[in-house]
């Protein structure tokens, strides 16, 4: 939306021109304004679409208003000089100016508002994202180690990886591979869920629970668009897919 924002200069100009009286050249300007705005918005919807990916329903709000409205501003700026052409009387072109400086107004708005996020502090979501992903990592790290240290599979939970209780030992039940942050499930604005395979025949020597064949590792947003647009998936394979669907991220979903 950054992209809208230099057309504030346009719009300040012509309303600082047309002063009381409606002036020809800033009409012309406003016409010119209004279909390169027209052009703009449609180009960055279509981009969107392209894409495949959703963008946040604010943002798509603020994007069609602006089309609207410089769809709106170009026919009453066109309107407004013809009347200043043809000299119309003062009612009738009082009645168009009128018109005209309500949308001359609201493309200003709206290009205040398509100006602000970029004013506002850099958003967390892709740190929230890239911690995800380290996060992510480590689980398929420390399941790897798990299973080669204490021969009994994959780890049956996060617990199994995490911290041993206070003044205990790591072992095969809590291995001290993670920290317990991780273990509580929620970290850097996402929600873990470890969830362990077919358990193995036989648990290995001092584990309470036999470990799983196989595992898989979901991460989603806390918040959907404020915490984090992407949701992962991981596995024994030790690839990490990824969706920006509001939804579980899969097996079937593409690699990062």
């Amino acid at each position: 939306m950054v992209v809208l924002w230099p057309l504030l200069l346009g719009y300040g100009w012509v309303l600082f021109a047309l002063g009381r009286t409606p002036r020809r050249s800033a009409l012309r300007v406003v016409v010119l304004f209004s279909v390169l705005g027209l052009v703009l918005t449609v180009s960055l919807l279509a981009a969107a679409f392209a894409r495949g990916e959703g963008i946040d329903p604010v943002a798509m709000g603020l994007l069609w208003g602006f089309g609207v409205v410089q769809a709106g501003l170009g026919v009453s700026s066109l309107k407004l000089y013809r009347t200043v052409l043809a000299q119309a009387a003062p009612p009738r072109r009082e009645k168009s100016a009128v018109v005209f400086r309500v949308l001359l107004a609201l493309g200003l708005l709206l290009s205040v508002l398509a100006l602000l996020p970029n004013l506002l502090p850099p958003s967390r979501k892709p740190a929230n994202e890239s911690a995800a992903v380290g996060t992510l990592r480590t689980i398929n790290t420390s399941a790897v180690v798990y299973e080669d240290t204490y021969k009994t599979g994959y780890p049956p939970s996060l617990k199994s990886v995490g911290p041993p209780e206070p003044g205990g030992s790591a072992g095969c039940n809590q291995a001290d591979f993670i920290d317990a942050v991780v273990v509580s499930g929620e970290k850097s604005g996402y929600r873990f869920e470890y969830r362990a395979g077919p358990r193995v025949e036989k648990a290995g020597e001092g584990c309470t629970v036999p470990g799983g064949q196989s595992y898989q590792v979901t991460a989603r947003p806390l918040k959907y668009r404020r915490t984090g647009i992407r949701s992962f998936f991981t596995d024994g394979t030790g690839v990490i897919r990824g969706t920006t669907e509001d939804r579980a991220a899969t097996a079937q979903d593409p690699p990062l």
